[in-house]
């Protein structure tokens, strides 16, 4: 068993040359094992490792946004064929910066508890940055079949409109808006 520790200090030569017993593989050098043995080990290796960079993406996804930014469910609505979810969302990085944000989803998935909701895929259809913080909510009805009005009556920009969603027609009626040039191209 000691040949396979290279610890020069008698203390941690003990120490390895006792794990050796328990596990000989631990303080085996790598050259030591052939065949199998050694590419079990380097795909338990590999394995260990992806699942640790895997981990540390999801932690990085999942806590680094919600440093800077804070949403808030503003209101949930079902219409004749799809669930309405609006959100507020207020970023602090270098300037603050508020949104509302409408989605639309397929229709049942605001009466689904909140683990299954998010099998719901909810689409962002409407994205504008409120001129005031107290100022109302968009207002979102059916004005036919397959064909909803998100109405406003005043905004600062708007960042985002789709005009259709699945094979719902989705139309606007934005009042006034502050700062028209800053209006992004609307999606189709």
């Amino acid at each position: 068993m000691n040949s396979f520790c290279s610890f020069r200090k008698p203390r941690f030569k003990e120490v390895c040359c006792g794990l050796a017993r328990l596990c000989c593989t631990v303080c085996r050098p790598q050259s030591a094992m052939t065949g199998a043995a050694a590419r079990v080990r380097f795909y338990k290796k590999v394995l260990i490792g992806s699942g640790a960079v895997l981990v540390l993406l999801w932690a990085a996804h999942a806590f680094v946004p919600t440093l800077t930014c804070a949403s808030e469910t503003m209101m949930r609505t079902s219409l004749p064929g799809e669930d309405v979810e609006v959100v507020y969302l207020s970023c602090d990085t270098l300037a603050k910066q508020d949104t509302i944000d409408v989605y639309l989803m397929k229709t049942g998935a605001n009466n689904q508890p909140r683990l299954i909701r998010w099998l719901y895929k909810k689409t962002l259809v409407f994205r504008y940055d409120p001129a005031s913080d107290d100022g109302p909510l968009p207002t979102i009805r059916a004005s036919g079949p397959n064909r909803i009005v998100i109405a406003v009556p005043r905004v600062s920009s708007v960042s985002l409109e789709r005009h259709d969603w699945r094979n719902v027609s989705v139309d606007y009626e934005i009042g006034h808006t502050d700062y028209p040039e800053t209006d992004a191209p609307r999606a189709p």
